[in-house]
């Protein structure tokens, strides 16, 4: 996940990419929306839900440390760090194998 954070730089995660939004444009930041893809660490809704949930607590991480209240920083968060559960990317997974029980009880955890 070097999105979010390893040996790379603060600048590039995604928490901070949120974090630096908020700050700058405040309510009127926009969300970003990682998305799912076939054979990577967003492929199932449980994977993608570590991440965003891994981006979601790095952020009210930073917004804390920047004296921010929990409650605000959580609340902004889920505000703006989200997923794309992309269509196309499911019937990318059809074609890597997943069969369509699997990608529809994916959906519907994801929902």
């Amino acid at each position: 996940m070097p999105f979010l954070g390893g040996k790379k730089s603060k600048d590039k995660t995604t928490a901070n990419a949120a974090y630096q939004a908020w700050q700058k444009f405040g309510s009127k930041a926009p969300t970003i929306a990682l998305e799912n893809f076939p054979n990577t660490v967003m492929s199932t809704a449980d994977e993608a839900k570590k991440v965003i949930e891994l981006a979601r607590q790095k952020f009210v991480e930073q917004a804390k440390k920047a004296g921010k209240s929990e409650t605000e920083a959580k609340l902004a968060s889920e505000r703006l760090i989200g997923l794309t559960w992309d269509l196309g990317h499911l019937n990318m997974m059809r074609k890597y194998g997943f069969p369509e029980k699997f990608v529809t009880e994916e959906t519907a955890k994801i929902a």
